[in-house]
């Protein structure tokens, strides 16, 4: 992910005070830890599948937060995605196209669940969104921006959660 442009996204979007950033697919953590410096970001949490990269990206959180002094609290979660406990106050997601479409549409169903389980506003970035489809059918989700920007896997498409019940006609 390239800071310039996480950095952009995350400051144009209008995220609440006390949020919480979930990096599903955190990898080594480099969008984790820059959500760990906004100031609206109370917790940023990454989740890795992979024992070697949660390694690095807990190793990389200790650094990167003693070094900033960050208020937010920084953990990673060694688990598989599809099993991960989405808490009633997680409410912004980064998802950086690690699923092909069948695994990405059960993980937006999981947090569409939590959804309406617990109601809240929840965003979805989805960077290098190939399967954006997925999203884009959901009926829970509403597109609200598709941040381009030059190279290939580079955009970032952002999801806002609606209100869930009967539509109105």
């Amino acid at each position: 992910v390239n800071e310039a442009h996480f950095r952009h996204v995350m400051e144009t979007l209008s995220f609440p005070d006390g949020s919480v950033f979930v990096d599903i697919g955190c990898g080594k953590g480099k969008p984790l830890l820059l959500a760990a410096t906004f100031p609206f970001v109370e917790q940023a949490i990454g989740v890795e599948f992979g024992g070697a990269l949660c390694t690095i990206a807990r190793r990389n959180a200790i650094r990167y937060a003693r070094r900033r002094n960050l208020s937010a609290e920084i953990r990673v979660e060694h688990t598989d995605a599809l099993c991960y406990d989405i808490a009633p106050n997680h409410n912004i997601f980064f998802i950086n196209n690690p699923f092909d479409a069948e695994l990405f549409a059960a993980l937006v169903e999981r947090i569409a669940m939590s959804s309406r389980q617990s109601p809240r506003t929840i965003w979805i970035l989805y960077g290098n969104p190939e399967h954006e489809a997925v999203l884009h059918r959901h009926p829970q989700f509403q597109r609200q921006a598709r941040f381009r920007f030059f190279g290939p896997g580079r955009d970032i498409a952002v999801y806002r959660s609606v209100p869930w019940g009967p539509r109105q006609a």
